[in-house]
């Protein structure tokens, strides 16, 4: 091992940390606003939450699928900016920019706890390089979803939890699960890591119940039976099981054969209630256990697990060749929990990032600068995070544009659309405000070439179910679609359906 003479610049002092700091800053910044058009499905379900609590909506506020804490945070930035529909996406990733800084200030405060004594720069330069690819690598602020909001938690977590900070970290955790249902099961580790106390376990679970009890004890009240949430027993039931996932809920209204059509107007007046309600459609359904499914489940958990805990971190292991990995078992242990919990049920990126960061963030070395192998093993670590974060664009048409040629060609906020397409690129319809109602998957694209009396046909059982508008994708003709409108320069027809 070749050591250094003297000591490598240090990253303590106040002009390293602000180089470090407004690096990630400007990354995030980078990141954010290139994907500024970017809405996926579950930002609109999270949506639609917040402003059922907002707007006091009984029969949608109490989902035991999406955790209320991203939704009343992006429903209420909603609410105070009044963003129109081609505002609304770039609103959601300001948001999640101001995410990204909370998630910062975390890790922060969490490294503050873990670093070793006059850490150097390479030191320093590891760290912030797991936090990158945590966050803008794995996670991304392309994506509407409340991943870094639980990052963010489980970083101050894991240092309260360093610091046996009982009410505090009780709070923290209590936080994570109104922010992700999967934080619940992982709240005994970060206690118990931090003291075994009765005391402290008692004081910690006083502090989650005060911030999250209300929240179980609602959805309890709702459902009829005590809950901590679905979201655990439905993906376990979609990924192991192999429970059918139809593309409609099983429990929705056909309204019309060939082509097939489905109308799911109630229970919920939101956005696209096929994807706000999975618990609804999913009612009653009993989970059942299968060695051999299982297994398979934990064996392809566990290959993936090891990919992302490799990966570019190849070049950190190579960088501990011949140093003392540093002792940390408390942050460990958490890693290690986070990882587990996922194994049994399906593997996901997003969803480990934050453990792969604290797993790797516990074996870095305290000596190392003393080893110029490291030093260049973080140097290769943080090009590949940098190679690897980038913005997104939308796949297909922005959803602000075509919400915002829609509301100008009449659209109104509220009102009840049926649609037909061939991959349901309903997105746009939650800047519209707009409601889906109904719908017809077209994949192989026949809604203009079936005879002209069906199609007309299809439109009347649009609007028995309600539908105010139909939109559909345009035909290759103009002459092909009578009396409908093209919708601006989108790839969108849009017709006013006759009341029923």
């Amino acid at each position: 091992m070749t050591r250094l003479p003297g000591r490598f610049p240090r990253l303590s002092s106040a002009g390293g940390d602000l180089l470090l700091n407004a690096s990630a800053v400007l990354l995030a910044a980078w990141q954010s606003w290139g994907s500024r058009e970017v809405l996926d499905p579950d930002g609109v379900a999270y949506l639609d939450l917040g402003a059922a609590w907002i707007e006091g909506d009984s029969s949608a506020r109490w989902n035991p699928y999406w955790s209320p804490l991203y939704a009343w945070i992006v429903a209420w930035a909603e609410k105070l900016f009044e963003p129109g529909p081609e505002g609304l996406a770039p609103l959601l990733h300001v948001v999640g920019f101001g995410i990204f800084l909370a998630a910062l200030a975390s890790f922060r405060f969490l490294l503050r706890r873990v670093e070793p004594d006059g850490g150097s720069c390479a030191w320093r330069c590891a760290a912030y390089a797991l936090f990158l690819e945590a966050t803008l690598g794995r996670i991304s602020l392309a994506r509407t979803t409340p991943d870094l909001l639980l990052a963010t938690l489980l970083f101050l977590a894991a240092g309260l939890a360093l610091e046996r900070r009982a009410v505090r970290l009780g709070a923290v955790l209590g936080a994570a699960y109104l922010a992700k249902a999967a934080a619940l099961p992982l709240a005994p580790v970060f206690v118990l890591s931090a003291s075994r106390r009765g005391g402290f376990i008692l004081r910690s679970a006083a502090a989650f119940g005060l911030v999250s009890g209300w929240w179980i004890a609602g959805l309890s009240l709702t459902e009829g039976k005590l809950t901590f949430g679905d979201a655990g027993k439905l993906n376990y039931a979609w990924n192991v099981l192999g429970v059918e996932r139809p593309y409609y809920p099983p429990t929705a209204r056909l309204i019309f054969d060939q082509p097939a059509a489905y109308e799911f107007a109630e229970p919920f007046a939101v956005t696209y209630p096929p994807h706000y309600g999975p618990s609804h459609w999913y009612r009653g359904l009993a989970l059942w256990w299968d060695a051999g499914l299982q297994f398979e489940r934990l064996r392809g958990s566990f290959g993936k697990t090891v990919g992302l805990l490799l990966g570019p971190h190849l070049f950190l292991l190579t960088g501990l060749i011949g140093l003392r990995p540093s002792s940390r078992p408390a942050l460990l242990a958490l890693a290690l929990a986070g990882l587990a919990l996922y194994q049994p049920v399906f593997v996901a990126e997003r969803y480990v990032a934050p453990f792969v960061a604290l797993f790797w963030l516990a074996w870095l070395p305290e000596d190392a600068e003393k080893s110029r192998l490291f030093q260049v093993a973080a140097v290769l670590f943080l090009a590949a995070v940098l190679a690897r974060v980038r913005p997104e664009e939308p796949a297909g048409p922005s959803p602000g544009v075509v919400a915002q040629a829609l509301r100008d060609a009449g659209v109104r906020p509220g009102d009840p659309v049926a649609a037909v397409w061939p991959d349901s690129p309903y997105l746009w319809a939650r800047p519209a405000k707009a409601r889906i109602v109904a719908e017809s998957r077209d994949p192989q694209g026949c809604f203009w070439r079936i005879e002209t009396p069906r199609r007309e046909a299809l439109l009347d059982a649009f609007a028995r179910a309600g539908a105010v508008w139909a939109v559909a994708p345009s035909p290759a003709s103009p002459s092909a679609a009578p009396g409908w409108r093209r919708v601006r320069e989108t790839p969108y027809v849009l017709l006013r359906l006759d009341p029923q």
